[in-house]
């Protein structure tokens, strides 16, 4: 049992040391590259290394944000948007977690972008079932399994 539990520590460190391995190697892309595209994509991978409550998601998917909207990357700067309303309704504020679906939402039905749609939907449904609002959760829950269907992805049914 001890040694089931050594290898699993060793495993569970190793993980930890690679991660923040690939983190310094993104942010000295960051620091070192003239590509504002490819700076906006080192901020979204290191904002992928973190869960959606923490704070280093937020901030890097911000900064990815900012750029991409400053620089007209639009598939990045609605991918950044989405992630950061995640961020917020993570922290029960739901109204600016719905300005940035929403931003999220247009942005890739105006480009054709239909894969994230149902995610984003997913997502202000479950702010809406977070406030009681089931008529609202409901809609949007049914708005995100129209897509699923449309694009014909089984993997999202359950």
């Amino acid at each position: 049992m001890k040694k089931l539990f050594t290898s699993i520590m060793l495993i569970v460190i190793g993980l930890s040391a690679f991660a923040q391995i690939n983190i310094d190697s993104l942010k000295s892309v960051i620091e070192t590259s003239k590509s504002d595209s490819i700076i906006v994509n080192a901020y979204i991978k290191i904002a992928n290394n973190y869960s959606p409550e923490n704070h280093e998601y937020f901030d890097n998917f911000l900064k990815a944000y900012q750029l991409a909207e400053e620089i007209d990357l639009k598939y990045e700067q609605y991918e950044s948007a989405f992630n950061i309303g995640k961020y917020y309704n993570f922290k029960d504020s739901y109204d600016t977690a719905f300005y940035y679906f929403e931003i999220s939402l247009e942005g890739f039905r105006n480009i054709g972008e239909i894969d994230y749609q149902a995610a984003i939907l997913g997502e202000m449904g479950n702010s809406y079932c977070f406030r009681s609002n089931y008529e609202k959760c409901l809609d949007c829950y049914l708005q995100a399994l129209e897509v699923i269907e449309e694009i014909g992805n089984d993997l999202w049914r359950g």
